[in-house]
């Protein structure tokens, strides 16, 4: 889990039985709420960070009016009106986008201000919360009641969510905000949630996900002594299968398969997909985990030894194919043993 810094939580009631939103002009007092409904809300937008269906998307030009009002809200980062005035007009402006599309689900709009890490930087959440037994508005108090026994999963009933960051000149930044819908209907969120409200669109860098995922899982593997230094070929054979380019990349679904050749349980199998996944959003903020994979060059296997100044390199998915390599025992020496079958060899001295 990310550690998150909830500053601010305003919410707002978006029911389309009425004719408007019913809006708060009040900060939620953040020490009366109970333990239970903060860590709820840190655990959840930790999780949408690292949900594999994120987006990494820009606002599509200056004059979005979601744009408009984080820049706001970024500007004077400790003034309470300004935050419930901006995230007032971005209620309003959901619910109208709600009216005009096939959405017929009321809920809460909550937004939480927050800092991840105890860095500077701040994001605004924002949270559709769908209307749920266990954790409920409570409008006469502007706070939140709760059931303690049946709270919901974090994996439930916050469906739409975004999350922006807050600075003042954000449109010079690669990406402006990431999106999770987990709606049904497909094609409904890039009409609706994305376009219509947020307007904005999906960015995409695979190559950089790609590229930065090899080195990481490689790093990573050795660093937490999931493989030995002398398991590395083989691990990088697999990385590299599951990264071949052109494949579409899941990577909870392929880091699944990779773990459980090293794990045994299932839970220790999803703790190392969760810790990688941190590992990778605390090297690269817009770090997201669908996509196709691309890479310019293959990644070499090497093997060296400085003394003698000797070194052997082949691209890693010519291994076990076309190179192979083993080790034997001669008069109790170790002999390293490389085979290369089925290519032209050219020699030459330099």
């Amino acid at each position: 889990m990310l550690n998150l810094t909830i500053q601010k939580m305003i919410m707002h009631d978006l029911d389309l039985k009425k004719s408007s939103p019913t809006t708060f002009n009040k900060v939620i007092d953040l020490s009366t709420l109970p333990v239970e409904v903060v860590e709820f809300f840190s655990k959840h937008i930790s999780n949408v960070l690292t949900n594999r269906k994120i987006l990494n998307c820009r606002f599509i030009d200056h004059e979005s009016m979601v744009l408009k009002d984080c820049i706001a809200i970024a500007k004077k980062p400790a003034e309470d009106q300004i935050f419930i005035d901006h995230t007032v007009n971005i209620a309003q402006k959901l619910f109208n986008s709600m009216e005009t599309s096939t959405s017929t689900s009321s809920g809460a709009l909550i937004f939480v201000t927050f800092t991840i890490n105890e860095e500077e930087t701040r994001y605004l959440g924002l949270l559709k919360m769908d209307p749920n037994k266990a954790i409920q508005l409570d409008p006469d108090n502007n706070t939140f009641k709760v059931q303690k026994d049946i709270l919901p999963s974090v994996k439930e009933n916050l469906h739409k969510c975004s999350v922006i960051k807050l600075e003042s000149n954000l449109f010079s930044e690669e990406v402006h905000l990431r999106v999770l819908d987990k709606q049904q209907l497909k094609g409904e969120v890039s009409k609706f949630f994305l376009t219509a409200f947020l307007q904005a669109k999906k960015v995409v860098n695979d190559k950089t996900m790609t590229d930065l995922i090899h080195k990481k899982l490689l790093e990573y593997a050795l660093a937490e002594s999931i493989i030995e230094v002398n398991q590395l070929a083989g691990f990088a054979l697999e990385v590299d299968q599951i990264l071949y380019p052109g494949r579409k990349v899941d990577l909870d679904v392929d880091l699944e398969g990779l773990f459980g050749s090293y794990f045994e349980g299932e839970a220790d199998i999803e703790e190392a997909i969760n810790s990688f996944k941190m590992v990778l959003r605390d090297d690269y903020e817009n770090a997201y985990f669908r996509f196709t994979a691309e890479s310019d060059t293959p990644t070499f296997y090497n093997i060296t030894e400085q003394e003698k100044k000797i070194k052997v390199s082949f691209p890693t998915q010519l291994q076990e194919t076309n190179v192979f390599l083993s080790e034997e025992f001669e008069d109790g020496v170790r002999t390293r043993v490389i085979k290369i079958r089925g290519l032209d060899l050219k020699e030459k001295v330099i």
